[in-house]
């Protein structure tokens, strides 16, 4: 089970600068509408954290709080 600070302080560090830095050079470079590379930026960070979770956790994902 993850930690909450690392939960949240992750996406607070890495994935949200990089995100904005991302939007805005494809803005910038290529005319592309910042919020929506903002949104398929999240998306695709999701879901390769759920795949690298799903490789390495053996038994069934629970999320939960307790």
């Amino acid at each position: 089970m993850m930690p909450i600070t690392a939960g949240f302080l992750e996406p607070m560090c890495e994935s949200i600068p990089l995100g904005i830095y991302a939007s805005w050079s494809a803005y910038h470079l290529f005319g592309i509408n910042p919020y929506m590379w903002f949104a398929g930026h999240w998306l695709v960070w999701f879901f390769l954290d759920y795949v690298q979770l799903r490789g390495i956790q053996v038994s069934e994902i629970v999320f939960c709080f307790i």
